[in-house]
């Protein structure tokens, strides 16, 4: 996985956006059309009917809005890996009481 692309409610927030960007180090993208729901269907739709590489299909057709995509920010990025870790270490310490 190269990027993320949102679609829905939330890929409205800029806030929202930039976190996932964050969270998962990687591009988020959003595309232009406000029905991702049904152009996925319909892309599939098509993926189906003609077959080939659904992935080209995607870049084929899929409309990005440049000015709302966002790139992961590098302090930001640091700040969430370390909260990460610190989480998956509690979840370790913890893990042996819930062993039966």
């Amino acid at each position: 996985v190269e990027r993320i692309t949102l679609t829905g409610g939330g890929a409205g927030s800029a806030s929202w956006r930039q976190m996932v960007a964050d969270v998962f180090n990687m591009p988020v993208l959003l595309q232009a059309n406000d029905e991702g729901a049904a152009l996925g269907a319909a892309l599939q739709s098509l993926w189906l009917a003609e077959g080939g590489d659904l992935s080209g299909l995607v870049d084929e057709l899929l409309t990005l809005d440049e000015a709302r995509c966002c790139e992961p920010a590098a302090d930001s990025v640091d700040t969430y890996a370390t909260h990460y870790d610190n989480y998956l270490r509690h979840v370790q310490a913890i893990a042996p009481l819930y062993s039966d």
